[in-house]
């Protein structure tokens, strides 16, 4: 019999509409069929994680505009424009849509939010990405911790 290689294993991915089907189930039926659907779980976000990061709280909104205006900073009329929408969905769409036509990179977009988010400590993680930490972090109740090889690392000079 196999031996698997962790405990649990969690995905956290978008729902990337330019790809066809639902990756998350896609996942799940994928370790399933490998025998480990019960160490398995995916999270994902609607539709990527940035729109994600406005709607998860109103403390946030001042970091992702410092963030999205870092590599835009011309582009304040089109800040305007997202913070106009009347419901926070709609102004997770729309900043979807921006973050989309004028191509940030989200690489860059995240060192951005990062420096910005050290700024703003009442930043809120989306709820996704909390929930798939908690799941991780949770013993299965199965588990055996005399079977599994240690994990501990000695960084102590011998």
């Amino acid at each position: 019999m196999p031996v698997p290689v962790a405990d649990r294993v969690a995905v956290i991915t978008d729902e990337d509409p330019s790809v066809p089907g639902d990756r998350a189930v896609k996942l799940r039926d994928l370790a399933a069929s490998l025998g480990s659907g019960h160490r398995f779980e995916a999270f994902t976000a609607e539709p990527t994680l940035e729109p994600e990061l406005l709607r998860a709280s109103p403390a946030n909104r001042s970091a992702v505009k410092a963030a999205y205006l870092r590599q835009r900073p011309k582009a304040t009329d089109r800040w305007e424009r997202i913070e106009e929408k009347s419901t926070v969905r709609e102004q997770a769409a729309e900043f979807a849509r921006h973050f989309e036509e004028q191509g940030l990179r989200k690489g860059q977009f995240a060192q951005d939010l990062a420096v910005a988010v050290a700024e703003n400590p009442s930043f809120v993680v989306p709820t996704y990405l909390q929930r798939a930490i908690e799941w991780i972090s949770e013993m299965p109740p199965s588990a055996d911790s005399s079977s599994r090889p240690s994990t501990t690392t000695n960084l102590s000079p011998s």
